[in-house]
């Protein structure tokens, strides 16, 4: 693996580019949740993708998933849905169905990891992932800043590794939120555009 910015050792970790969460017809957007600009943040995630590819940086896509019971319910999800999206009871982000595999158009990734909860870190194995790989930096994309991501960087310094986002690479449902989340996350993180990570 090559050296990042600054001479570190990153990983480029994306964050929940699912179908459920950024495909038209995925769950979020049939109920009203739907990210700004997606397009524009999955095109150039994957352009980013590409220049982390050139330089050996492993890519590591996070994935959330929950598993069901015979009835379809989620058994795994926790307060997600019963105090945040309650119309995820009957549907959405189930293991093995369409909603939680990632955009069609997403490069193949070199490791991924399923989640259950906001954090990529919770309950995972991405810390020993990035452990065995001597990785010391996060570069994060993904949705929902606000949400997933912050809760993944956060997750990440508390770890004592260090972590850039690349406000390009992330959306939300949101504006404001996204935009406070950002500003939020400067405060212990790296923000940059992704123009600038190897600048």
């Amino acid at each position: 693996m090559s050296d990042g910015p600054g001479g570190s050792r990153p990983a480029f970790v994306v964050v929940d580019m699912q179908n459920d969460y950024c495909h038209a017809n995925g769950i979020y957007p049939r109920n009203g949740f739907k990210c700004f600009e997606i397009d524009a943040t999955v095109g150039t995630t994957i352009a980013t993708i590409s220049r982390c590819k050139e330089r050996r940086i492993p890519i590591v896509y996070v994935q959330m998933m929950w598993n069901s019971d015979a009835q379809g319910c989620p058994i795994d999800a926790g307060l997600i849905v019963d105090q945040s999206r309650p119309f995820l009871r009957d549907e959405g982000l189930r293991r093995g169905t369409w909603g939680v595999e990632m955009l069609a158009e997403m490069p193949a990734p070199d490791y991924s990891i399923e989640k259950t909860r906001y954090s990529g870190f919770h309950n995972t194995s991405l810390e020993a992932l990035l452990r065995g790989l001597v990785v010391d930096t996060v570069i994060l994309a993904g949705v929902v800043t606000n949400v997933c991501v912050e809760a993944t960087a956060r997750d990440a310094f508390h770890r004592d590794f260090r972590f850039v986002v690349l406000s390009d690479c992330v959306s939300a449902f949101n504006r404001k939120l996204h935009e406070a989340s950002l500003e939020n996350m400067q405060i212990f993180g790296r923000i940059v555009k992704s123009n600038h990570l190897f600048s």
